[in-house]
């Protein structure tokens, strides 16, 4: 390190080294805390850094010089990060003590409604092995079978005496309506896997695409759960002996995507398709007897069906919100900046997991007007039941002007790639707002899309990271998400450094405050497709509003978990 040069109006801190003047600023460090359980010395703290220089090195408040802290007690534990030119960051987290460990679940639910084949097992961590178990309905394994659909609590005692409480929910498969847009009076089944049925009793005409002629077809519906799919239907007891033929379609009206017509006289054999699909999406299955064959039949799908949780979801952002209307603005869509594919992948402190990432929407789902016009892509969360800051799951969804959050067709509910059953937290955040969490885990049960309302007081209420603030501004009624956060922080600030005021002036120019620059930017921040520091409809009264005319270097805190 050759020199450091200080800023005195910004408090920023450069160094030139070999030549070269480097911004400290680039370097970042955060600490995450994992509890102490049972008043052992079994907490942790991990530390994230990024930007800067290597190599980079720790020292830890007790010593320690590594980038993350084991066999810890309940107390405040801090870390100095030493980049290889010498910038410096520091980062604390707090190990609480708990007198009770985490009890992770696995549960199988009811493969058919009234079955007796359910399952939870668990497993225990944080105490001392070994551990007993105690069910409500008296069972004393870790895992517990032939259950039928219903919820159940167990009490685990680890070697010391250490208890932990947990609940899980079995559920059983049920069928609900299909979307009218897509079938009308044709129902999504849960697990079309092992479904029987038969081609007795229909009749109809034959559809789009079809690879023969449809007399007595009945239509299934399902949810993929995988991105490639081979259904094969089992016949027998057929009154001509001709079988039966199968269709896959995305809807009633569209042409086919698979078809296999059968045999005449094919009998019990078996007939089969495979397409490609999209998980989390509907499809409709199409099985009718061969020449009017009446036959019994029984479906088998390959790889096996896993439900998969879909959330049902609606929100505002206060950027675009317009209290008049009740309804948010689509500048974004109306000026064709809204990117076909998502945007957080590879942004700042967001990262897909779980099977998310990469979405896709289509010009045709950016061409609608209306309450349905999509304002902006969104990210929303899985999060851990017992660890809420810990993210299992992620989606990029699409936010219309009514609130509804969307998948990339601009209709369905949005699935996620974990499997349904076990509760969740869900977070929903933008790329410019902050972001919101509900306040208590709840059960995502197959094949339902689970309603969560942000644009309401939720029954779990809002997480409360630390209180400071309300998780979300209330207009006129209605909660949004808070606007103005153009450094993907957890933070809406004003003044001081790490302002998000600069943010507009990296965009329109420190010199030229009167500028205005049109696109799809971070500093937009009541998303009208332009970027402006001064005059009508500005981007930093935003920003000011929310912390405050006469209090411009108060924070606003994001109130979710980390």
């Amino acid at each position: 390190m050759d020199h450091l040069y200080l800023n005195p109006a910004t408090g920023e801190i450069k160094v030139l080294l070999n030549g070269n003047l480097l911004d400290c600023t680039s370097l970042t460090a955060t600490a995450t805390a994992i509890p102490a359980y049972c008043g052992l010395a079994n907490g942790a703290v991990t530390l994230n850094v990024a930007g800067g220089i290597a190599p980079f090195s720790y020292l830890w408040n007790n010593g320690q010089t590594t980038g993350s802290v084991t066999g810890l007690t309940a107390g405040t534990y801090m870390a100095t990060v030493t980049d290889g030119a010498g910038c410096t960051k520091i980062a604390a987290a707090t190990v609480t003590s708990l007198a009770t460990f985490p009890i992770q679940k696995a549960i199988t639910n009811v493969s058919c409604p009234g079955g007796a084949n359910g399952a939870v097992a668990l497993s225990a961590s944080g105490g001392t092995a070994p551990y007993t178990y105690l069910w409500n309905n008296s069972l004393t394994t870790a895992t517990a079978t032939g259950l039928t659909a219903g919820v159940y609590s167990v009490t685990a005692t680890d070697a010391n005496g250490c208890t932990a409480t947990t609940t899980a929910a079995v559920t059983q498969p049920v069928t609900t309506p299909a979307p009218a847009n897509e079938c009308p009076n044709v129902c999504i089944h849960c697990d079309l896997d092992g479904y029987m049925g038969s081609t007795a009793g229909y009749s109809g005409q034959t559809p789009p695409g079809f690879c023969g002629t449809v007399e007595n077809e009945q239509w299934l519906g399902f949810v993929a759960t995988a991105s490639s799919v081979t259904i094969t239907a089992t016949p027998s007891n057929c009154t001509i002996g001709n079988g039966v033929q199968l269709a896959l379609y995305p809807n009633c009206t569209s042409n086919s995507i698979a078809c296999n017509i059968g045999l005449n006289g094919g009998g019990n054999t078996p007939v089969s398709i495979t397409a490609s699909v999209v998980p989390g999406t509907n499809y409709y299955l199409l099985v009718d007897g061969y020449a009017g064959d009446q036959c019994n039949f029984i479906i088998d799908v390959t790889p096996a069906p896993v439900e998969v949780v879909r959330a049902a979801v609606k929100a505002f952002l206060q950027g675009p919100y317009v209290s008049s209307t009740q309804l948010m603005h689509d500048s974004l869509r109306a000026k064709n900046l809204i990117p076909l594919t998502e945007p957080y992948t590879g942004l700042t402190n967001f990262t897909h997991t779980g099977g998310g990432g990469g979405e896709q929407t289509t010009l045709a789902v950016l061409s609608v007007t209306g309450p349905n016009a999509v304002v902006d892509w969104v990210f929303l969360e899985l999060r851990h039941a017992d660890m809420p800051s810990q993210v299992l799951a992620t989606r990029s969804a699409l936010l219309q002007r009514d609130g509804d959050v969307v998948d990339v067709d601009g209709v369905s509910p949005v699935g996620f790639g974990i499997a349904a059953g076990p509760s969740y937290f869900l977070a929903m955040r933008h790329r410019n707002h902050l972001g919101v969490q509900l306040g208590a885990a709840k059960p995502y049960p197959d094949c339902v899309a689970l309603a969560t309302d942000f644009r309401e007081l939720p029954l779990e209420g809002f997480y409360a990271y630390n209180g400071l603030n309300v998780a979300e501004k209330l207009i006129t009624g209605k909660y949004t998400l808070w606007a103005a956060n153009g450094r993907i922080d957890p933070q809406l600030k004003y003044n001081g450094s790490n302002n998000d005021r600069t943010s507009i002036l990296s965009v329109v120019g420190l010199f030229t405050p009167n500028a205005v620059v049109p696109g799809y930017y971070l500093a937009d921040y009541n998303l009208d497709g332009v970027v402006k520091y001064n005059g009508s409809a500005n981007d930093r009264n935003v920003l000011l509003g929310n912390v405050g005319i006469l209090t411009p270097s108060a924070v606003v805190e994001e109130q979710v978990a980390r």
